[in-house]
């Protein structure tokens, strides 16, 4: 398989088999993920396309739209470490994971852009699924 479709998820990744040791990295993409839903609430997985799905890069976004920030909360939360929902989102989706280390390191800034991302998101219970999925799947 060439490039991933635009639509590809982690559920597609793993029903293609796709993924590079699913039992490993789904575990620890979702560690990532609870932490980010401490601080997002409830939120989603959507994964970089540049690959071709073995570990890829991935982004923790919150679910729901945030409520509006004044200027006054906007410019408090952004440039004096303080916290609003609309800045979180806007930090957040501006934040990715390589899929190979599940850190954020700053090489992946430049690929943000959104085509490069899938239109495709996953929810807590669809990566809770695949892991009891890929956790009672037979080793070769």
């Amino acid at each position: 398989m060439g490039k991933l479709p635009r639509d590809a998820d982690l559920i597609f990744l793993v029903k293609h088999n796709l993924l590079f040791k699913p039992v490993d990295w789904l575990p620890a993409m979702y560690g990532n993920f609870i932490k980010a839903q401490k601080k997002y609430g409830p939120s989603c997985v959507r994964i970089g396309l540049s690959g071709k799905g073995h570990s890829p890069n991935y982004r923790i976004e919150p679910l729901n739209e945030p409520p509006k920030a004044t200027p006054e909360e906007f410019e408090k939360a952004l440039l004096y470490d303080g916290s609003h929902p609309q800045v979180d989102k806007m930090i957040a989706r501006n934040t990715a994971f390589s899929g190979r280390s599940h850190k954020q390191p700053s090489t992946l800034q430049g690929s943000l852009d959104q085509e490069n991302w899938s239109s495709a998101v996953n929810t807590e219970i669809e990566i809770k699924d695949l892991l009891q999925q890929v956790r009672r799947a037979p080793t070769i």
